[in-house]
Formats: structure tokens, sequence, C-alpha cells
């Protein structure tokens, strides 16, 4: 299915292997360029989506592909760039790929699929996380990283709280008062 917001996904997801190449000979400058391009189209996938009305579980199935193969790509590339980085935001790396993660799996294990939920929390603490990472590589201080990765760990949460209450696996749920919502007309279509 070709459209504008799977283009940018696939986009996303072609460039994961040359910024890879890139941190591998240290070009951190080209890597740089080539991530904040990659951030974009995971800002605009969506909404382009959304607006244009081209929503669609393949849509959505990439755009998540994408972004697991592009945030995957961070911490590598990170490593090779800047590892001094990586050792002094450890723990916070960690809680980052367990708020991400733990979802995941959380949802497979109930429904045996994985949650394409696109919250709004979600959103826009990754936006948050991603230029918080771009500031501390460019020498900046990393409190917000920290600050935005608790955040992330709260919309976490918010997804295994969502996949508690749905009765079955759904895909782009803004948030948990939608699920809820979406949860009561489920219960009673069942009865």
């Amino acid at each position: 299915m070709s459209n504008v917001p799977n283009t940018l996904s696939f986009v996303r997801a072609a460039a994961v292997p040359i910024m890879i190449y890139l941190a591998w000979i240290g070009l951190s400058a080209h890597y740089l360029i080539l991530l904040t391009f990659a951030m974009l189209t995971d800002a605009l996938d969506g909404y382009v989506a959304r607006k244009y009305k081209q929503v669609t579980e393949f849509g959505a199935k990439l755009d998540s592909w994408s972004d697991f193969a592009l945030y995957l790509s961070v911490l590598v590339c990170a490593w090779l760039l800047w590892p001094d980085m990586i050792r002094r935001e450890a723990p916070y790396i960690a809680l980052l790929f367990v708020s991400y993660i733990a979802p995941i799996v959380f949802s497979h294990a109930k429904y045996g699929r994985f949650t394409r939920y696109h919250t709004w929390a979600a959103i826009v603490s990754a936006v948050l996380v991603g230029c918080s990472i771009l500031l501390m590589i460019k020498g900046g201080s990393s409190r917000p990283f920290q600050i935005f990765t608790i955040m992330f760990a709260i919309a976490g949460l918010e997804e295994i709280i969502i996949t508690m209450k749905l009765p079955e696996w759904r895909t782009n749920v803004p948030s948990l008062w939608h699920a809820m919502k979406l949860s009561r007309t489920l219960h009673k279509q069942l009865q």
C-alpha cells in the first residue's frame, strides 16, 4: 500500500542502515543530519495519515517497525559515536528501553500481537526524548533527556494500562481515556 505516510515510514526504515554505517565510520555530523530527518518522518507520518484519512493497519504496522528499527539503531550509533555519554546516561537509557519494550511484550502476552496504540503521550514524549538526545549530543545538558525519559516511562505505563483495559486488540488508541470509553462500548456489545 503506497501512500505518503507509508512512504515516510519506509524512508525512516531505509535510513537505519545508512545511519549505522555513518556512525561506524565516525561521521557524526552526517549521522545527526540523517537522524534528524528520520525523526521528522516519525513525527509526520501519523499526522499525515490522520489528516488525509490514510490510516491503515499496514501503515500502523510499518510505522511501529520503522520506529523500532530507528530507536534501536540510535542506541547502537550513540555507542559507536559517544560511548562516554552512553555510560553516563545508562540508567536512563535502560529505563527508556524497558519503557519501550514492556508495553509491546505485555500486549503480545495478552493478544498475541504487538501494541500499535500511538498514544498522544507516547508521541509527545518520544519527540521530546529525540530532541533532548540531539541537544545532549551537541553538548547540552542531560537533564531534559532525563526528564523526558521519565515522561516516556509514564507513557509506556499508560500503554500497559490500556492493554489491561481493552478486552481485544486495537490499534491507534490515543489515550487511556479513549481506551476506557472503547472498553465500555466493547463490553456492551459483548453482552
